[in-house]
């Protein structure tokens, strides 16, 4: 049985009851204790009673939106730090910036994948596991001059963030919530199931064309597969500036995937 989240202390805040249920039962299955909370100020009684290590909270709730209650889940005595994610069924950009903005780390859209919840989890409580995400991709970070890093996961023809680091704002996961894989760069690595480097998007004819030529100059990924041999996703790093790319970086990103899929399974899945 998977216990990618054995000893994490979890409190969903969902009034649908069918959806919370099951939630919680997936998140149990997987090791964690969890708390379930129909409503902001039930909530904050869960948390009075003991603090969770993490909070996922529905953003429309019946007694408030979840935006104007993680203020105050946050304001109870021993939880000022309490890690939280964001479930909402609305997926545009400001949706997401109005998530980070309020405190959340993570927005995820409803229907939300068991795989990005979990995934978002072990990252924002690392000792849960022997792998932190989020230091090794702000370890890769280190390494660039790269603005984001990132870890990006195949959802049919979209892109999803199980977890992008922001040189910026570090402790936030800004990207992204469904991006078109023809979009992005990935589906150069996708295509040719390899790493792909650009340094300087206007000057690489493989960019030629692409949607993000403009925006986005520099690009370094490796692919990451599944124990199957399918396609996960990648692991990469991007700037708008173009960025000289040393081997030394397209060695670590290309060995960090690998690491990546050692453990990808047993603790995402």
């Amino acid at each position: 049985m998977n216990k990618a989240l054995a000893s994490v202390d979890v409190l969903l805040v969902e009034d649908d009851e069918d959806a919370g249920e099951l939630l919680a039962l997936a998140l149990a299955s997987r090791g964690a204790t969890v708390r379930v909370a129909v409503t902001g100020a039930n909530a904050m009684l869960e948390i009075e009673k003991r603090c969770p290590d993490v909070v996922v909270c529905d953003l429309s709730l019946p007694d408030g939106s979840g935006l104007e209650w993680l203020p105050k889940f946050r304001g109870v005595r021993g939880a000022p730090s309490v890690r939280a994610i964001a479930l909402s069924g609305n997926a545009r950009p400001v949706d997401r910036e109005d998530s980070l903005a309020a405190g959340f780390e993570k927005h995820l859209a409803k229907p939300a994948q068991i795989a990005d919840i979990v995934s978002a989890i072990v990252t924002l409580v690392p000792a849960v596991g022997p792998r932190d995400l989020h230091s090794m991709l702000s370890r890769l970070a280190s390494l660039t001059e790269c603005r984001f890093t990132s870890l990006l996961r195949f959802e049919a023809d979209e892109l999803v963030s199980v977890w992008t680091y922001d040189r910026d704002r570090p402790s936030l996961d800004p990207f992204p919530l469904g991006l078109p894989i023809e979009a992005s760069y990935c589906i150069l690595v996708k295509r040719l199931g390899e790493m792909v480097a650009i340094e300087n998007a206007l000057h690489d004819s493989r960019a030629d064309g692409h949607p993000k030529q403009r925006e986005l100059s520099t690009y370094v990924a490796a692919p990451v597969f599944t124990a199957t041999g399918e396609m996960f996703g990648t692991l990469c790093c991007y700037d708008a500036e173009p960025r000289m790319i040393d081997p030394a970086v397209r060695a670590a990103i290309a060995a960090a995937a690998r690491d990546l899929e050692v453990t990808l399974q047993r603790e995402i899945r």
